[in-house]
C-alpha cells in the first residue's frame, strides 16, 4: 500500500494519477417505466421481481415485499430488465439511495421510482463504481445536486453529468471492490448469525416463560397472582424531550421512547446512556432503585406495554418520565432479579394486554386496565435457572452486536481510505 499527492476535483480530492469521468462518458443511465406503462393490478403471484425504492437496502437489494409481473410483462418492459453489475437509483425521496444488482437479481424488473446505472466502459470496474456511490462524501454530492425543493429527485440529465472519481487502472478498481466485499461479505454473515441467535433466544424465552416447558428438576406448580396484588404503582413525571440532556443534571430520567426503541428489557443502569433533567427543572417524583420496572404506557402499535427491569442503580437518583408506569414489587423476595423485566416481556403475559389498548392513531394502555393481569410465579430456584439461560443469550447477542459494530466502524474506514485514494493497494 503507497500514497501519493492528492489534488481537488470536482469528484473530491483524489490522488493525482487518478482520473473523474461523468457518469454518462462510462455508462449508460436509464429512469424506470412511466406508471402508465404498469399499474398494481398487473402484479400478479408468480412471476418476475420487480424493485422500487424500498428495496435498496445498506446491504444490497432487499427481498421484503416484492411486487411480481408476469412473463408477458417481462417481454413488454424488456427494455427495463436489471443485469448484474447495475446500480439502482432512488429518483425520489432519498436520491442518495443505491444497491448494486448481483447474479441473484440478473433478470429482475425496476420501477418508474428507480433510475438504473449500467457501466458500458471496459476500464471502469462495476462493482468499484457500486462502492463509489456508497461512500459518504458521493451521497451528499448527490444530495446537492437533485431538484426539488419537498422532495428532492433525480433525473438522467443529473445523473449523466455526475462526476466520478476512478483509479486509472481497472486493476486497482477491482483490488479496491474485492477488499470492500471481503469485509462486507463478513458483516452481512455476521449479521445473519445474529439474526438467527434472536430467534433462538425468542423462542426460548416464550417456552421457558410460559411454563409449558419445564426445566429439570422443577414440577413444582406456578403460582399466579394479579398485578394489582403484585406491585405498588410509584409516580412519574411528565417532562418532555426538550427537558432532557445528554450531559449532567439533577436526576437521570426515562423517557417511554427509550423503553420503546433504545433500551434492552433489562436495564443495567451503570453501563446504560440515560439522559439527565435539566437544572430547575420540577421532579418531585419517585426515585427508583434495583428491582423497580417501568411499563410503556403509549406507543405507536402493540409494543405499548412494553417493559424494562432496573439493575445495578446503586446511588444514582433515577426517576420515571413521560408516558411510564413505575412499579414496585410489593415482596421484593419473590422475585429473583431480572425475572420480572424477562416474563412481563414475554408472549405470555403481553398477550393479556392486547385486548385492554385503547386507542386508534396511539396505542394506550391504562394502570386500571393492568390491575386485573395475572402474573406467573415460579419458585426462586427455577427462576433462577431460567434468568441464567437468557441472561447467558442476552451476554451473547450483546457480544456479537459490538463485534459488528467495529466490522462496520473498519468497513466505513477502509472505503474512506480506498475509495479516496488515500491508501493505494497497488
Amino acid at each position: 500500500m503507497v500514497k501519493r499527492d492528492r489534488i481537488k476535483t470536482e469528484a473530491g480530492i483524489i490522488p493525482e494519477d487518478w482520473k473523474t469521468a461523468k457518469v454518462e462518458a462510462i455508462a449508460d443511465v436509464k429512469t424506470g417505466p412511466f406508471g402508465s406503462a404498469l399499474h398494481a393490478e398487473d402484479y400478479v403471484l408468480e412471476g418476475t421481481p420487480i424493485i422500487t425504492v424500498e428495496h435498496l437496502g445498506d446491504e444490497g437489494i432487499t427481498r421484503q415485499n416484492l411486487p411480481l409481473v408476469s412473463d408477458d410483462d417481462k417481454k413488454r418492459l424488456q427494455a427495463y430488465v436489471l443485469k448484474q453489475g447495475d446500480i439502482a437509483f432512488s429518483r425520489v425521496g432519498s436520491v442518495d439511495r443505491n444497491a448494486y444488482v448481483t447474479e441473484k437479481e440478473d433478470g429482475w424488473l425496476f420501477s418508474g421510482r428507480i433510475l438504473r446505472v449500467r457501466v458500458r466502459d471496459a476500464e471502469v470496474d462495476s462493482r468499484y463504481l457500486g462502492y463509489h456511490f456508497k461512500l459518504e462524501e458521493t451521497k451528499q454530492r448527490i444530495r446537492n445536486v437533485a431538484v426539488g425543493q419537498t422532495m428532492p429527485s433525480l433525473n438522467t440529465r443529473i445523473m449523466n453529468s455526475f462526476p466520478v472519481a476512478l483509479p486509472p487502472e481497472k486493476k486497482e478498481q477491482e483490488k479496491i471492490a474485492v477488499a470492500l466485499s471481503e469485509v462486507e461479505e463478513l458483516i452481512t454473515c455476521l449479521r445473519q448469525y445474529i439474526r438467527k441467535k434472536q430467534c433462538l433466544r425468542l423462542g426460548t424465552v416464550q417456552k421457558l416463560l410460559s411454563g409449558r416447558y419445564r426445566l429439570p428438576g422443577f414440577t413444582r406448580e406456578w403460582e399466579t397472582i394479579t398485578f394489582e396484588d403484585c406491585f405498588d404503582i410509584l409516580s412519574n413525571n411528565t417532562l418532555p424531550r426538550a427537558e432532557l440532556n445528554e450531559m449532567s443534571g439533577i436526576a437521570k430520567n426515562i423517557h417511554y421512547g427509550d423503553i420503546l426503541i433504545k433500551y434492552p428489557w433489562i436495564l443495567d443502569c451503570e453501563t446504560a446512556s440515560i439522559p439527565f433533567v435539566n437544572e430547575g427543572a420540577n421532579i418531585n417524583t419517585s426515585v427508583l432503585k434495583d428491582g423497580d420496572i417501568l411499563l410503556a404506557d403509549t406507543a405507536e402499535d402493540e409494543t405499548v406495554g412494553k417493559v424494562l427491569e432496573l439493575y445495578n442503580v446503586r446511588n444514582q437518583r433515577i426517576v420515571a418520565g413521560l408516558h411510564t408506569i413505575p412499579c414496585r414489587p410489593k415482596n421484593v423476595e419473590m422475585f429473583v432479579p431480572m425475572w420480572l423485566g424477562y416474563y412481563l416481556n414475554s408472549y405470555y403475559y403481553h398477550d393479556q394486554i392486547v385486548p385492554l389498548i385503547t386507542g386508534i392513531k396511539v396505542s394506550a394502555i391504562s394502570k386500571g386496565a393492568l390491575s386485573e393481569t395475572r402474573i406467573a410465579v415460579p419458585e426462586k430456584k427455577e427462576q433462577e435457572q431460567i434468568v441464567d439461560i437468557l441472561y447467558s443469550m442476552d451476554l451473547e447477542i450483546e457480544g456479537l452486536q459490538k463485534k459488528l459494530e467495529k466490522y462496520e466502524f473498519i468497513k466505513a474506514g477502509m472505503m474512506d481510505e480506498l475509495l479516496t485514494g488515500k491508501v493505494r493497494l497497488v
